[in-house]
This record gives structure tokens, sequence and C-alpha cells, in this order.
């Protein structure tokens, strides 16, 4: 049996856990210290989050895994899941030779259409990664008598397995960096500095309105509630690798864009602040689209 969660889903977890558990600490750190501080700390926290889980999922394709280029179809097997556009998945049971010549047995789940639809001596070689230390399990089953099957991973393109590694270690990558610029504004905002006479040094103390108040903290909220039904919904998808991707991905855009909405109704709007979420958001709305274009 394979583990309950596979590598790139782990490293999908981090790097969503890693950015709810920033929204808390940013919280906090903002409500005990100054607004920017909690900004820092939230990016950082997400930011090695997220480089954490890109060096998880290197290691595994790097070290982790290994590649069954010609993996042949023995049975097919059908499941209902619903009543949407494919209200059936198939999951494909394969056998695969080894790097060392060992026969491998596999399975592919939760593969669209239903098995009456395609011959099982129709279906061409298909090529799948699997989890060596599955394959070092299945062998010792083996030995004792028992044939367990490993979970495996269609990979049509050899470079889709770096995909992943690639986006989250950018994404990571420049969170990292924006968390290290606003604590270093953070730290020449603590700092004195020159007093400047004359009317442009008294800042705007006029009220909000209160519908703004009401709108912008509705709007954080949504921003919050976002990211955190991503990294749920993350953790539960049986969906493609790439299919999650694109979908965290697009979810965390959209969140960057709530929370645009939100600092300017709130009136927190600064430059540095609306920078950093268009180049976040931006970047993540460009990762969904490459990796739904790639899948």
């Amino acid at each position: 049996m394979s583990n309950p969660i596979d590598p790139f889903t782990l490293g999908l977890l981090l790097l969503f856990g890693g950015a709810a558990a920033g929204l808390l600490l940013g919280g906090l750190v903002g409500w005990i210290t100054h607004f920017t501080w909690g900004l820092a700390c939230g990016l950082l926290c997400t930011g090695l989050c997220g480089l954490g889980g890109a060096g998880q999922m290197a290691w595994f394709v790097a070290r982790g895994s290994a590649v069954a280029e010609n993996a042949r179809v023995v049975r097919c097997e059908e499941h209902a899941v619903g009543t949407g556009r494919d209200p059936f998945v198939r999951i494909l049971h394969l056998q695969a030779s080894a790097g060392d010549g060992r026969v491998l047995a596999l399975r592919l789940p939760f593969v669209t259409g239903r098995c009456s639809q395609v011959e099982v001596a129709q279906e061409p070689p298909v090529r799948v990664r699997y989890a060596l230390k599955d394959a070092a399990n299945a062998t010792a089953g083996i030995l004792s008598g028992i044939a367990p099957e490993i979970d495996a991973e269609r990979e049509d393109d050899p470079r889709s397995a770096w995909a992943g590694v690639g986006v989250l270690g950018t994404f990571g990558g420049f969170t990292l960096l924006a968390g290290v610029f606003f604590g270093v504004l953070a730290r020449r905002e603590g700092q004195p500095s020159p007093v400047v006479e004359g009317a442009a040094a008294r800042p705007d103390t006029r009220p909000l309105a209160a519908w703004r108040q009401r709108m912008g903290r509705g709007l954080m909220t949504a921003g919050n509630l976002a990211m955190l039904t991503g990294a749920v919904v993350a953790g539960i998808s049986q969906a493609p690798t790439e299919l999650v991707l694109a979908r965290l991905f697009g979810t965390l855009a959209a969140a960057c864009a709530i929370y645009l909405a939100a600092f300017a109704l709130l009136g927190r709007l600064r430059a540095e602040v609306a920078l950093v979420l268009l180049i976040v958001g931006g970047g993540c709305g460009m990762a969904a689209w490459a990796v739904a274009a790639m899948g």
C-alpha cells in the first residue's frame, strides 16, 4: 500500500499550511507590534514553507521515485463517482518492469471514462511514476506471499514532475523576498525620522465611513477563507496533480485580489503593499494558467 499522502500533495499542504500559519502569525505580530512587521512575518512564514514544499517534491522526483516507461494495462476496474459530465472513473491495473528486472504490479487510479468503452487489450502502454519506498515494500510482500499493488501517477510529459517543483519554488522564493523587503521596511519605520513642519507632516486623520470599514473587514475575512479553503481542498482532492496545482494557484491569485480591495477600502493600501500583492497575485495567476495549459 502507498502512503496516504503522496509527496506532491504533501508539498502543496506545506505551502498552504504555511500560508494559513502565516496569516495567523502575521495577524498576531501585527496586532502586538505594527502592521508592517505582521505582514513581513506572514510572508516569511509562507515563503519558507513554500520552499520547503518545493525541496520535498524535488527530493522525491530526483531520489525517491522511479519511472516505468511502458506500463502495460492488465485489468480495468470501474467506479461511479457522481452525476457530472464524467460520472465514472476507471482504475487501471498495470504491470511494468523495474530497472533491476523485477515485475511490478501498479495501480493507476482516477482515470476518467468507462471500462466498457475501451478494450483492455487495446489500451496503449503508459508512462507512470511510482515511489521507490513502495516498490521495496511490495518486494517484501511478494517474499511473504502477498503481492500488493503500488499506487502510481501518470506522467505523459517528463517535465511535468518538475513543473510543480518550479512553481512552488518560484512562489516560495518571491514570497520570501517580499517578507525580507517588508522586514527591512518595518525596521526603517521604527527608526526616528527628522521632524517635518507644516501641513505635510500632519497625517490624514479623517475617519473612514462605516460601510468601508464593514466591507473592508468582510473582504479580509473572505481572503483568509479563500486561502484556507484552497489548503483543505488540496488535502482531500483526488484529482491529478496538475489540476490541483492550477486550482490552488488560482485560489491564491483570487485571494490577493480580494486583499487588494480590502486594503484599499480600509485606507491601508500603500504603494509597497499594492506592489507585493500585484506581483504575488499576478505570478500565481500566471502559474495557474501555465500548469492548466501543461496538464
